[in-house]
């Protein structure tokens, strides 16, 4: 609401008298909480042609307070304007629908309100016509990109596109997006490096995502990195991966932050000897000042397949009559009864 405040702010400094004293008055409506009222006064503002800023600016306030879409659609019967809130109304239609054709059209009026200019835009554009399996016409938005942007837009939009392409589950082309990002700057090894841990996230087997993995390390032995890789041998549930990346960061630095993934991936790969050891660190670590009740919620939160290990902390913390430890394990329980 506080984005409808300022909208009605600044219609306020525009349009002709008649019109501005409207919106005048809606404000006051809106500031002193009769919203209902001030709606009605912006809708009765009559435009002698349904275009210009006065006439985006009434209607994209009228979407804010009513979440009316029609308001943000006659804001886009004009074509032509480029307006910061015909933009906004483009913008929000796009992502908003559904039918894939629909949203092309309103991605290709979006980007020719913005003059192409827009490499986010571009993007959201070339995913849908990849979508489509129009490669040709998505080829020429990244040929676009090629020619227009600086070198840093360039691997900034391959490195989402080839994201955004593997979540659309299209690997034929994502592994072609792959393949350009790693081309772009080879003096760049970080990016490189987190191209390959991009590309290992969204492979399928082991071997493939060990190959990548492998690749990145290669380029980049940043802690930065090892912490990535490490997150991504977890979620493929290679435990002992993650773990040995996880222990060799913890010696290295003696950064007690790594404790916790340390307790939580011992748990996962069933090794009560470390998860003893890790929990000890934890429960009597001064910098962190956990009790039980801390370690079942952070269990919880962790993964799904800690939530019985957080319940058996939660039972411990009841045990030792730690505050609102009754409320933390009912919590937990409900979380494993609803995850079932």
């Amino acid at each position: 609401m506080k984005k409808v405040i300022m909208l009605l702010l600044a219609l306020s400094s525009f349009g002709f008298a008649g019109i501005k004293e409207d919106i005048e008055e809606a404000r006051n409506l809106y500031t002193q909480n009769n919203v209902e009222k001030a709606i009605e006064k912006l809708k009765s503002i009559e435009f002698e042609d349904k275009k210009g800023e006065d006439f985006e600016l009434v209607n994209f306030s009228l979407f804010n307070l009513t979440n009316d879409v029609s308001y943000l659609e006659s804001i886009l019967e004009d074509k032509d304007s480029k307006g910061e809130y015909a933009i906004l109304a483009n913008e929000i239609l796009a992502n908003n629908e559904k039918d894939i054709n629909k949203k092309l059209i309103l991605q290709k009026e979006l980007n020719k309100r913005t003059d192409n200019k827009n490499a986010g835009y571009l993007l959201d554009e070339a995913i849908s016509l990849y979508i489509l399996d129009n490669e040709e016409e998505a080829n020429r938005i990244n040929y676009f990109i090629d020619v227009e942007a600086s070198l840093d837009i360039q691997k900034v939009y391959y490195q989402a596109l080839t994201n955004r392409l593997y979540q659309n589950n299209l690997e034929k082309y994502a592994a072609k997006a792959a393949n350009i990002s790693l081309n772009l700057d080879k003096k760049d090894t970080s990016y490189i490096a987190n191209i390959y841990i991009l590309v290992a996230t969204y492979q399928k087997n082991v071997e493939s995502v060990i190959k990548y993995l492998g690749s990145a390390l290669k380029l980049d032995e940043s802690d930065s990195i090892k912490e990535k890789v490490a997150i991504v041998y977890a979620n493929k549930k290679e435990y002992e991966k993650a773990l040995d990346i996880y222990k060799e960061l913890y010696n290295k630095t003696n950064n007690i932050n790594y404790i916790p993934y340390l307790f939580a991936y011992s748990i996962l790969n069933k090794d009560s000897k470390n998860e003893k050891a890790y929990y000890e660190i934890l429960i009597n670590s001064k910098e962190f000042n956990l009790k039980n009740k801390d370690l079942a919620v952070f269990l919880a939160n962790f993964d799904v397949n800690l939530l019985d290990r957080a319940i058996i902390y939660g039972k411990k913390a009841v045990l030792e009559n730690e505050e609102k430890s009754k409320e933390v394990l009912e919590e937990i329980t409900k979380l494993k009864e609803n995850s079932n």
